[in-house]
């Protein structure tokens, strides 16, 4: 057996749940105190430990919701860490979980949320950010904005956010919200955003320019519609959410 081969027998005797695997004492050799077996189970049981532990810091109120490790265990199984940083292991937990028909809304949102945060605060440093360009006049409508890696937004039921914020909230609800995570400095912060900015967020993070960001505003009347567009993107350099402003 090739080192290569060991090391992905031995990955795949602490990864796989159940049995350990037939052939065991073909490449493990027991110790004079415990079988093949009992070495591997020492690896397999530390590794689950590890990583159900890893996902219930990142997730603690979810892991609250759902009850039990038994949807951790699910996940970890199809979705094994590949990063240096366990923390990441959490990336694919929320999009997991909305494939799911047994998982409400409440705890959905909830994990969007954590995810979020924890997204936000492992997230590079950008390069620089930029301040609101001056003196463009008309030419302004042609740019594109790129954000920083570390703004997330998140569309959530409104009983997550105020579980998640440790307020009472025991209805699921229809209403839903817009909650932008990012890091200015080294603190992870976040904001409720309107609707219409939520939409002028996405238009721009697809790719379009100033004039089809604006608009997500269309609803308003022409002045009000300006005056809100202006103020939106005024905020987003005054967060420090923009790394470019290009045509």
């Amino acid at each position: 057996m090739t080192l290569t081969e060991l090391e992905r027998a031995m990955w795949n005797a602490v990864r796989t749940r159940g049995a350990p695997p037939a052939n065991l004492n073909d490449w493990l050799a027991a110790s004079p105190r415990q079988s093949a077996a009992d070495l591997v189970r020492v690896y397999h049981l530390a590794y689950w430990q590890r990583q159900v532990a890893a996902l219930s810091a990142t997730f603690p109120r979810t892991v609250t919701l759902l009850g039990s490790d038994r949807l951790l265990l699910k996940y970890i199984e199809l979705h094994p860490c590949t990063e240096p940083c366990i923390e990441q292991l959490g990336r694919n937990f929320a999009p997991f979980l909305a494939a799911r028909s047994d998982v409400t809304s409440r705890a959905l949102g909830v994990a969007q949320l954590e995810w979020a945060e924890t997204a936000t605060l492992l997230s590079v440093n950008p390069s620089s950010v930029v301040a609101l360009p001056r003196r463009l006049g008309d030419a302004f409508a042609e740019h594109r904005l790129q954000f920083v890696p570390s703004l997330h937004v998140e569309h959530v039921a409104e009983a997550a956010f105020r579980y998640w914020k440790g307020e009472s909230a025991t209805s699921e609800g229809p209403g839903m919200l817009d909650v932008a995570f990012f890091r200015p400095q080294h603190t992870v912060l976040h904001v409720l955003l309107e609707r219409d900015e939520a939409h002028a967020y996405e238009l721009a993070l697809g790719g379009a320019t100033i004039a089809v960001v604006c608009s997500a505003f269309s609803s308003l009347p022409p002045e009000q519609a300006a005056q809100r567009a202006l103020q939106v993107i005024v905020d987003w350099f005054g967060r420090s959410w923009v790394t470019s402003c290009n045509r």
